[in-house]
């Protein structure tokens, strides 16, 4: 990264410090922690080594940074196995829609191949209905 405005040269000694790495380890407020110091780890550009920056808060630093990389591959990973159950969830949907739509299809056909009475608009399933009716209601019509 190229020290844009948001970069500082070095990280915020205080908030590193207030880190413990013992209750990180433990997975203790691991989260909120990693959050909140994922700043000032990324964006520092540590260059020399000055009476703030000692080999102590070096080792510190990069085990910070070591369980944030840790964090996000993990994150990484469950969005990748929640995106696969959701693909699967979606094939399963498609397949239902088109068994759905297949059954619209032959509902609709088989509703053409009904005999409807053009006078009163009853429908019947044979024709041989159909001409009984039309006898019967509207002879007198036709």
């Amino acid at each position: 990264m190229s020290g844009g405005p948001e970069s500082s040269q070095y990280p915020l000694w205080k908030l590193i410090d207030e880190v413990s790495i013992v209750l990180l380890d433990q997975g203790i407020g691991t989260f909120d922690v990693l959050q909140r110091t994922l700043p000032s780890v990324v964006l520092c550009r540590l260059e020399k080594i000055d009476d703030e920056c000692t080999p102590e808060r070096l080792l510190k630093i990069f085990r910070i940074a070591q369980l944030q990389v840790e964090y996000l591959l993990k994150s990484q990973e469950q969005t990748r196995e929640k995106v696969m159950m959701l693909e699967k969830e979606n094939s399963s949907f498609k397949t239902e829609l088109s068994r759905l739509r297949k059954a619209i299809r032959e509902a609709a056909d088989v509703t053409t191949s009904f005999f409807q009475c053009e006078l009163c608009n009853k429908v019947f399933l044979r024709s041989d209905f159909l001409l009984d009716h039309l006898q019967r209601k509207h002879y007198q019509q036709q």
